[in-house]
């Protein structure tokens, strides 16, 4: 089995393959960040995570780059951290919704990671309380 990583700082980060994605798995708003605990959490501790059952993959939100396993020096009062770690060998796209608690919506296409791998696109959702996080992730090597 193949593990990837997308990290963003938003300024941001991902780690990833590049590849043609064949399927789109819609997680949306299917997942615990959604929640009021996990919103508080965040407010709390500074760091977020959910493990959608839509797909093999873990969604970490944080406001330090060292709770998203990055080194160097960030800027950590200015950037929202979010990490992706894919376990699948499916090719796919991954579409998520974030809750603007954690970061404002924005539009962004071609969202760079700051460790490699395939781009990333936001866009507002559901009036703006939320951002669609599109990401293809995946697939055997």
């Amino acid at each position: 089995m193949k593990r990837q990583l997308a990290l963003f700082a938003l300024a941001f980060v991902i780690v990833t393959a590049p590849i043609a994605a064949q399927t789109t798995t819609t997680i949306d708003a299917g997942h615990s960040l959604t929640s009021d605990a996990a919103k508080q959490s965040y407010q709390s501790d500074g760091v977020v995570s959910t493990t959608p059952a839509q797909a093999d993959v873990n969604i970490t939100i944080a406001e330090s780059h060292d709770d998203v396993g990055l080194d160097g020096i960030y800027a950590d009062g200015l950037d929202t951290y979010l990490r992706i770690d894919y376990d699948e060998d499916i090719a796919r796209t991954l579409r998520f919704y974030v809750p603007a608690e954690y970061f404002s919506p924005r539009t962004k296409r071609g969202l760079e990671p700051v460790d490699g791998g395939p781009n990333t696109d936001l866009t507002p959702v559901r009036g703006g309380n939320m951002t669609a996080v599109t990401v293809e992730v995946g697939g055997p090597d």
